[in-house]
């Protein structure tokens, strides 16, 4: 098995993510709305540390939540 890539290669349209948030705030979709905030942190430069303890994940999570997004 290949090692999980640990950066965003897929672009990140803040506009677009903060969208989204706002949206998963509406409907109540919590676990979404962790990884979108997740996302959202990442693109903005911030280390891995404070994003895991945002959201409170752990890294594995947050490593899935990455490779996911790259597929898109």
């Amino acid at each position: 098995m290949g090692r999980r890539v640990k950066v965003l290669t897929r672009r990140v349209d803040l506009s677009e993510i903060d969208a989204e948030i706002d949206k998963c705030r509406a409907e109540g979709d919590a676990r979404y709305l962790d990884k979108l905030t997740a996302i959202r942190m990442l693109a903005l430069g911030y280390e891995r540390k404070p994003v895991l303890d945002a959201v409170r994940i752990s890294e594995r999570t947050l490593l899935r939540w990455i490779e996911q997004w790259n597929l898109g």
